[in-house]
């Protein structure tokens, strides 16, 4: 059942999937009764989940920009292919943290 779909974008309490080109001929009764998949994002995540399913083409398109050395990095690192593997999952997307302020919460002041 599962296999049948795509991550799309995890949300708060949705999970957006997509369905896969090569799906199973089942995939239509997945979509229509989508509570199997509810119980599972429930129990993995250990919270209430909303199943949504998406179009093909809708959102971002998984080659829309070249790779940055960043994004790579970290598509290459252990961690990230250990829960690919895990997870039979792929990277959508990779984003650069922001910027902590210090333990004061004051932002630094140049000195005159």
């Amino acid at each position: 059942m599962l296999a049948d779909f795509e991550f799309e974008r995890l949300e708060g309490g949705t999970l957006r999937l997509r369905r896969r080109k090569d799906a199973s001929p089942g995939v239509a009764f997945t979509i229509q009764r989508p509570q199997g998949l509810v119980d599972l994002a429930t129990a993995v995540f250990g919270r209430k989940m909303r199943i949504e399913f998406v179009e093909a083409g809708a959102g971002q398109s998984r080659n829309a920009a070249p790779a940055t050395d960043d994004s790579r990095a970290a598509m290459e690192h252990p961690l990230v292919q250990e829960a690919m593997d895990l997870f039979d999952a792929h990277v959508v997307q990779v984003r650069r943290a922001s910027p902590r302020p210090d333990s004061s919460g004051v932002p630094d002041t140049p000195e005159d």
